[in-house]
């Protein structure tokens, strides 16, 4: 199908895909400052627009992940705005991470992300030429921190996350963060809890990029005797010299609490990194089944913790956010798949190992649904207002977008699978039949005629995984209509959807390439009308010279990454997805070169070319 697509320059897909190429390149290019002078706040907006960026970052990523101490921070804010000039280069640079965090929550995201980029290059520079570079500072690791969130959620430096979790990590320890402010001289109550709670960060963001890229964490339960944050309110804390005042107590919610909650499975989950990223560790099933057993003993502590503070209604002060308990789950629910992926081909040839089948189908329909709205399967309209991790989902970046992706091609995999084991089945009855016409990818009626009869041992029903992959249509659609500038995840997904309807059906072989050729040339032309509106709306003007494609993996050749005859069987799933590469930029054709060589493999990890295929 993709050479096919190349091969033919008179057809239209052909003449769709270069259109796609072109206008990424060119949207792309305006994320990116052609230099990076050190002006800092010149290009902070009005007050008004500000104020939104600034309150989103604190409401999402400052509830769970504690960099900084909002009382101080919010009186700084109200200081620069009475004399901008004033105000002190970190704490401008600070501003300006919070508000590129906080542009992924906002409607016009799209105008916004040129800015989000030059706020994140100039941090970058300030960090890199900063007089005061040799004097390391809390300030310093708040705004590092600060910086590799937005640098993920906005897809700024590609595929570096451990390179800089790794740098957040020594520039922590050689501040003594390591150590519990007990043992070491007498501080302010709000210096040492800031101290723990940015110690509970950076072994947050340290654990999950080694779960991003594969890589070893970095650290053990050893190298650190720093206690887990008290649980205070941002309020209670005050830097000046008093008797340290009293936690509450841990039925009540407050800024610390889902903080201390996650800290309280980092073990298990630390434990879980190093048994599947170390390059020496001997993987057996038994292993890996006394890891889901402890795994899911901490996700029931987890539960029990924020089961008393949720409000549903999203309307009691003092309660669990819905965005801090999906992120929370998201932060955690991942390491199961983690945990079975790699044993999920083996599930599929031997019942012996079908609790870890079932574990990634069950895992990949609740990371799904963490980013379904209530609106229908497919629909491709924004998402509510309200809802920030759906937001986060479909506008973000890095574990945003990779966790998403990997569970909708597991789903996408189960149904191949069940197809298959039904197939000889229905064959016997007679009721498989030829069906030359090719129903629409959002046919209700077709996905109604490709339920059919399932006699397989399935991990999960048929119509709830069709309708996961359904809405991931819906969703690709949306993320590019929010700048995502690579359609490969919109094309696999309707190319699987009407793969797997049409086997359902008992159509040929030669049928079903027909169809989805037909559906990926249809959905070529649509892609090309969303990259065209969102060009028009940030007002870029097209290449006309052919310009490199983002579209293109580190193998330069377009499509000719993607391979042939992945039609004919499952197992051609995990041949299109090795594929499925988003682009790295600069960094794309070392980075492939040195894949072997590094040695570190993830599932989540969509740069990487063993992406879905396990080990």
């Amino acid at each position: 199908m993709a050479d096919r697509i190349e091969s033919d320059k008179s057809c239209d897909a052909y003449f769709f895909l270069q259109k796609c190429r072109e206008l990424s390149s060119a949207i792309a290019s305006t994320r990116v400052p052609s230099k990076t002078p050190l002006q800092l706040g010149h290009s902070i907006p009005a007050q008004a627009t500000a104020r939104p960026l600034v309150e989103a970052y604190f409401r999402t990523f400052e509830s769970v992940y504690r960099i900084l101490h909002a009382p101080t921070f919010w009186q700084e804010y109200r200081e620069y705005w009475q004399n901008p000039p004033a105000a002190s280069p970190s704490f401008v640079v600070q501003l300006q991470l919070c508000m590129a965090i906080g542009t992924c929550f906002q409607d016009d995201v799209i105008r916004l992300r040129h800015l989000a980029s030059q706020w994140i290059y100039e941090a970058k520079f300030w960090l890199a030429t900063s007089s005061d570079k040799s004097k390391v500072s809390i300030t310093t690791l708040q705004t590092m921190c600060l910086l590799h969130l937005a640098k993920e959620t906005c897809g700024i430096g590609g595929n570096l996350s451990w390179v800089s979790a790794g740098s957040l990590l020594q520039t922590a320890m050689f501040l003594g963060l390591h150590r519990d402010p007990d043992n070491l001289p007498r501080m302010s109550p709000l210096k040492a809890e800031l101290r723990r709670r940015l110690w509970a960060t950076v072994l947050e963001i340290v654990l999950q990029s080694s779960l991003d890229t594969g890589a070893p964490p970095l650290l053990t339960l050893s190298d650190f005797d720093t206690r887990s944050p008290s649980n205070y309110d941002d309020e209670q804390l005050l830097d000046y010299d008093e008797p340290p005042p009293s936690p509450k107590p841990p039925n009540v919610f407050t800024h610390s609490t889902v903080q201390v909650a996650l800290l309280r499975s980092f073990p298990v989950r630390l434990s879980i990194a190093q048994y599947v990223n170390h390059f020496n560790s001997s993987a057996t099933y038994q292993t890996t089944l006394k890891w889901n057993t402890e795994l899911t003993n901490a996700c029931r502590a987890l539960q029990a913790t924020f089961q008393p503070f949720y409000d549903p209604a999203g309307i009691l002060p003092k309660r669990l956010s819905l965005f801090q308990l999906r992120l929370a789950e998201h932060m955690v629910h991942r390491f199961f798949l983690a945990l079975n992926h790699p044993w999920l081909w083996s599930a599929h040839n031997d019942s012996a190992y079908y609790f870890s089948r079932k574990m990634c189908v069950e895992t990949s329909l609740k990371l799904y649904r963490a980013i379904a709205t209530g609106s229908p399967a497919g629909d491709s309209g924004t998402a509510s207002p309200t809802d920030d991790f759906t937001r986060l989902a479909t506008c973000g970046y890095g574990p945003f977008r990779s966790a998403p992706t990997l569970a909708v091609l597991t789903l996408c995999l189960e149904l191949l699978w069940q197809v298959q084991e039904d197939r000889p089945f229905r064959q016997s009855l007679g009721i498989d039949h030829q069906q030359p016409e090719r129903l629409g990818a959002g046919n209700e009626s077709d996905v109604n005629s490709s339920v059919g009869i399932g006699i397989g041992s399935g991990a999960a029903p048929r119509h709830d995984l069709l309708e996961a992959v359904k809405y991931s249509i819906g969703w690709t659609q949306r993320r590019i209509r929010n700048g995502e500038t690579n359609i490969k995840a919109h094309l696999l997904y309707t190319a699987l959807l009407v793969q797997i309807q049409a086997l359902q059906r008992g159509v040929s072989d030669v049928e079903v390439e027909r169809q989805v050729f037909g559906a990926v040339s249809e959905e070529l032309n649509r892609c090309w009308h969303l990259l065209k509106d969102v060009a028009a709306s940030i007002g870029v003007i097209p290449p006309s010279n052919g310009a490199p494609s983002l579209l293109d993996g580190p193998n330069s050749g377009g499509w000719s990454a993607l391979g042939t005859g992945w039609f004919a069987s499952s197992k051609s799933v995990s041949v299109f997805v090795s594929s499925y590469l988003t682009p790295l930029g600069r960094y794309a054709e070392s980075r492939w070169l040195q894949g072997a060589v590094r040695g570190f493999h993830s599932i989540f990890d969509i740069h990487d070319a063993d992406f879905f295929i396990g080990t």
